[in-house]
């Protein structure tokens, strides 16, 4: 964790995020705009996702939804049946992982 914050380098303008994104989306430039703008516009993660439509169009949502994993009525910690986790430690493995 430390080399990562010691050669970090913060991405600050527009121009920087389209960047990265028009690589990330293979070039794309339509795309490219639409996630940038989703990167500026709201917080959270991007998804995208490949559909059967000619047309590309940008959704927002606040939070994010989680589409497989462990699933327990234990995890619900607000009234209105929703999982709020604060403080949250993450995995992140660049392999499937098969038991533990």
């Amino acid at each position: 964790m430390k080399w990562l914050t010691e050669n970090a380098q913060y991405i600050t303008s527009y121009d920087e995020v389209f960047n990265i994104a028009k690589v990330a989306c293979n070039y794309s430039q339509p795309i490219a705009e639409m996630v940038t703008n989703a990167i500026i516009d709201a917080e959270g993660t991007v998804v995208i996702e490949e559909g059967n439509l000619d047309e590309s169009f940008l959704e927002i949502h606040e939070g994010y939804k989680l589409n497989r994993g462990m699933l327990s009525d234990s995890y619900i910690t607000a009234p209105n049946h929703d999982v709020r986790f604060e403080d949250p430690l993450v995995l992140v493995a660049h392999m499937k992982i098969d038991r533990l």
